[in-house]
């Protein structure tokens, strides 16, 4: 099974060969870390653990050319707009023609990441239009937060969001087993595991993982991640138990090989 229809199996509630994983990044200052702790090289994660991969496209939303002063008055609002062109090729990452090509025979998972520039330039000026443009780009609409945004999800969920990843949040405030009771299956889920809990010892991992993990894999449409990037003060030995959990736990839950 790719990774694109692993993920998408995963977001419908359906049955796959093992839950998701997408790794944010191990950080130069980790792996420096870890070197020192037992791990050979960068390489190895990769043989160790499996991990999905997937790939964001970007594109350039500012004004072009750079404005020199914001505008001021109505006249001034002719430069901007001019400066917002959306037909502007240079928007585009290099070589666009050939990923498009690439993207077409692709198997991992393709994220496009957007700000309130893009929706502006496809003519989206309201939230009735917003949520038929989203519908009809992608079938798992992601909001990302690196904050508390509990208040936010009855909205987020009526206007087209199916899918939270929460990031570097209050794991009380946002702990996922509370969400699922309040906003059931509808509500998707990335994340959950509290960052904090491999920093400490093997036990406060344990209970993380095997209390939040299996409860949420059993109603679906749930991949388990860690809240944030792993730190260097996270130690390897510690990064390596949490994986490996991770996977004896999916296993055990039905959601892997």
């Amino acid at each position: 099974m790719t990774s694109r229809e692993r993920f998408l199996k995963t977001m419908r509630n359906e049955k796959t060969d093992r839950v998701p994983y997408f790794e944010e990044g191990i950080r130069k200052d980790v792996i420096k870390a870890w070197r020192k702790q037992g791990l050979t090289q960068k390489a190895e994660l990769s043989k160790m653990f499996s991990t999905d991969r997937h790939e964001e496209i970007e594109v350039d939303l500012e004004p072009r050319p750079k404005l020199r002063k914001w505008p001021t008055s109505r006249n001034e609002l002719k430069v901007l707009r001019k400066s917002l062109n959306p037909n502007d090729s240079r928007r585009l990452p290099r070589n666009w023609s050939s990923r498009v090509r690439t993207w077409q025979r692709r198997d991992h998972v393709l994220m496009l990441r957007v700000h309130r520039g893009f929706f502006l330039s496809m003519g989206v000026y309201d939230w009735h239009r917003f949520s038929e443009v989203i519908r009809l780009l992608i079938e798992t609409v992601v909001l990302r937060t690196f904050a508390n945004a509990r208040i936010l999800i009855p909205s987020i969920l009526k206007w087209g969001f199916n899918c939270l990843w929460a990031c570097e949040v209050n794991i009380e405030a946002m702990d996922y087993r509370d969400l699922r009771r309040e906003f059931g299956t509808e509500l998707r889920l990335i994340g959950g595991i509290d960052l904090d809990a491999l920093r400490g010892d093997k036990e406060a991992i344990r209970r993380e993982v095997e209390g939040k993990v299996p409860p949420l894999l059993a109603e679906g449409g749930y991949v388990p991640l860690a809240d944030g990037r792993v730190r260097a003060d996270v130690p390897f030995e510690n990064y390596v138990y949490y994986r490996r959990l991770l996977e004896k736990v999916t296993r055990e839950a039905g959601a892997g090989p």
